[in-house]
């Protein structure tokens, strides 16, 4: 050792000892990362293989599950008299939960692609096949994809009996799930399902609106009995959408609570009000749009004109040739042409009498003749 010292110094050894320990290192580390790749790799393989042998086996029962389907719906129409019969393989297959959410789904795409008897076919296969149990379970799943699936399936298969469960899921904290329970509840009863609009605290979406309104026009219209009722809920989304519902389905027995809609603080629903005025106008309707004018938003006011224009009232003379000088010219220019629609003998005289702003008011003049 003493020898060893003397011909290597001391700092040139603990440098050497420093490499031979650096490469043993690298060594191991080397080893250690081809194996994790290999596991990796190993993993992926797996994966892929898995996938493949699902694959296959969920493209051989849809072929067997899509000629039986056929056949069966095709001999039940036939004969409406023989009960279904299923083949010993497929009777196995459907033992497993796997196959049986492939069988709903293919009885799912059915549905909606079936009409008369054969669509009334399907939902009995479903009900014969026990296929509900699966809805059940997804309707009690934590996971909220799998719960609008499963209210999907509900009203898509006509499950009149799951009308309380869609009811409580229409008020339900997620928006995906109450959506789909309240156009299921529709898609089941129409007019009669409205009843829901008392029971929810959440919001009405813009969309949720459009496709309860698309839903209904499916639907024999029917009095909307709980008007009254709805117009003074504190859900502001709720009382929105029942204006919207009584400018698609009018009804003048609804005029008071309606117009009392015209001083609520939301402008969206005076806005409705004044739509609604439109198609439900009396002799008062004229005054009260005219009196709550200049209370309202611009986008509000030129509503108002819209309107008067398309309802039988008269509005008063003062009220057009005072907006002949309103600051926005789209105020302006409706107001024009409501002279020339309401005063079709005075319109000349009403436009051009005022030299103020002549060049404007002949402006005006020109534009509500080209009209004419």
């Amino acid at each position: 050792m003493h020898l060893l010292l003397n011909i290597i110094p001391f700092n040139g050894l603990n440098g050497f000892l420093n490499i031979a320990v650096s490469i043993e290192f690298l060594q191991n580390g080397t080893v250690v990362a081809l194996i994790s790749c290999l596991i990796v790799l190993l993993v992926i393989l797996g994966f892929v293989l898995v996938r493949r042998i699902r694959r296959r086996k969920r493209i051989r029962f849809q072929k067997l599950f899509r000629n039986w389907l056929a056949e069966a719906i095709t001999n039940r129409v036939m004969a409406p008299e023989k009960n279904f019969s299923i083949s010993i393989q497929l009777e196995k297959l459907l033992l497993k939960k796997y196959y049986r959410l492939l069988a709903l789904d293919e009885l799912l795409i059915c549905k909606k692609y079936l009409k008369g008897h054969a669509m009334n076919e399907v939902v009995q296969l479903y009900q014969q096949l026990q296929l509900r149990k699966e809805t059940d379970k997804k309707l009690k799943s934590y996971i909220w994809s799998r719960v609008v699936k499963g209210i999907h399936e509900i009203y898509i298969f006509d499950q009149y009996d799951a009308m309380d469960q869609l009811f409580a899921f229409a008020d339900n904290e997620n928006p995906f799930i109450r959506s789909e329970a309240q156009f299921g509840l529709v898609n089941l009863q129409g007019f009669e399902a409205l009843k829901f609009l008392k029971r929810i605290h959440n919001s009405l979406s813009s969309w949720d609106q459009i496709n309860l309104l698309h839903q209904l026009n499916l639907f024999e219209p029917k009095p909307l009995v709980e008007m009254p009722e709805w117009l003074v809920l504190e859900n502001e989304s709720v009382v929105l959408f029942a204006l919207k519902l009584l400018e698609a389905y009018p009804d003048e027995q609804y005029y008071p609570n309606m117009i009392t809609c015209l001083h609520h603080g939301n402008e969206a629903i005076r806005k409705q009000v004044i739509r609604c005025c439109s198609n439900i106008a009396q002799s008062d309707t004229c005054s009260l749009l005219e009196a709550q004018f200049e209370k309202e938003t611009i986008n509000n006011q030129l509503g108002v004109l819209e309107t008067l224009k398309k309802i039988h009232p008269i509005p008063r003379k003062d009220f057009l040739l005072q907006n002949l000088n309103h600051p926005d010219d789209r105020v302006k220019q409706l107001a024009a042409e409501l002279i020339a629609l309401k005063f079709p003998e005075d319109v000349a005289s009403m436009l051009l009498g005022n030299q103020e702003n002549a060049s404007k008011r002949e402006q005006l003049f020109k534009h509500v003749q080209a009209l004419a």
